[in-house]
């Protein structure tokens, strides 16, 4: 039981990431000034993983955000 609660519980921010992101490849993203992008890295077991991040720029660097960061390894 225990297990299908965390099943459910990482599907549910899968969906809405896939729905950030296919937000973000869309024409509306670009008119709405929002600073949000998809962050594309290669993990340990060599799969591609793409996030959807908030940044800031401060002065020449640039910050990025990751929802739940304590959750990420």
């Amino acid at each position: 039981m225990a297990t299908k609660n965390r099943e459910r519980r990482a599907a549910a921010p899968a969906a809405v990431n896939r729905l950030i992101l296919a937000w973000l490849g869309s024409p509306v993203h670009g008119s709405t000034g929002t600073r949000m992008c998809g962050l594309r890295y290669t993990a340990s077991d060599g799969s591609e993983i793409t996030l959807p991040v908030v940044y800031a720029r401060e002065g020449s660097a640039v910050v990025v955000l990751a929802g739940q960061a304590d959750r990420k390894r």
